[in-house]
């Protein structure tokens, strides 16, 4: 069956901006004299991100001590051998809690693309009521509307509520909708609730979702443009 995509929905975090936890990271184990690479470290927090996403949803958002140790220590075995004490974690907690996002260097000309293409951009975004600084400090907002943030409308993802009040604050077909998203249990089970097709975005191949068979994975947002510049969505294809 053939799909016409009309509008785009993104995530927000991990998926349009980014942030520099694993560069952090990264100094404070070198500092501590361990000597595995950047990539080494941005693929740990990858996994450690998958394995929250899956077993221990929305827990992140609320940035409590338990929770973000709890957090760092998963990274931390993903590293084996990497013993973290106690003034790493009150380091890393406070990088944490002052946390700043940026655009990945695709996310604006990916966007302009989808444009020129006259395809409609929106946002689903489970943030908190920072959201909107963040979309402003960064411009993303210029290219999206609707920008349905879950702090907003008391509404997370994967709730279909959510989903629902994208489509019709702008009297959108569901069908004629792809969400883009790197959190399968949020944003691909939530889209899908309602009827809308999805991307899953996953920037390290398989790693973390090897248990799942989603038809879309993308290793970057970079690659929408091309499959809705086809004019079908091929739901067989993995890019």
């Amino acid at each position: 069956m053939l799909f016409l995509i009309k509008h785009v929905f993104f995530d927000l975090g991990l998926t349009l901006v980014k942030n520099n936890l694993p560069e952090s990271f990264h100094s404070c184990i070198e500092r501590a004299g361990y000597t595995f690479s950047l990539e080494d470290v941005k693929l740990a927090y990858h996994l450690a991100n998958k394995e929250y996403m899956k077993n221990h949803p929305g827990t992140l958002g609320n940035k409590s001590e338990d929770t973000l140790t709890g957090y760092l220590s998963t990274i931390a075995n993903f590293l084996q051998g990497v013993s973290l004490g106690q003034p790493f974690f009150k380091k890393h907690l406070a990088d944490f809690r002052s946390i700043s996002w940026v655009p990945y260097p695709w996310t604006f000309p990916t966007l302009q693309v989808l444009h020129d293409q006259g395809i409609d951009i929106g946002l689903i975004s489970n943030w908190d009521l920072g959201c909107r600084t963040v979309l402003a400090e960064t411009r993303l907002d210029i290219f999206l509307d609707p920008i349905i943030i879950s702090s907003e409308v008391q509404i997370e993802k994967p709730d279909k509520r959510i989903f629902e009040h994208a489509i019709k604050c702008k009297e959108w077909k569901s069908e004629e909708c792809l969400y883009v998203g790197d959190n399968y249990y949020d944003d691909v089970l939530g889209a899908t609730q309602v009827g809308m097709h999805s991307c899953l975005l996953n920037f390290f191949g398989a790693a973390g979702i090897e248990e799942l068979n989603h038809p879309y994975i993308l290793s970057s947002i970079q690659t929408v443009p091309s499959l809705i510049g086809q004019g079908i969505f091929d739901q067989d294809h993995i890019v």
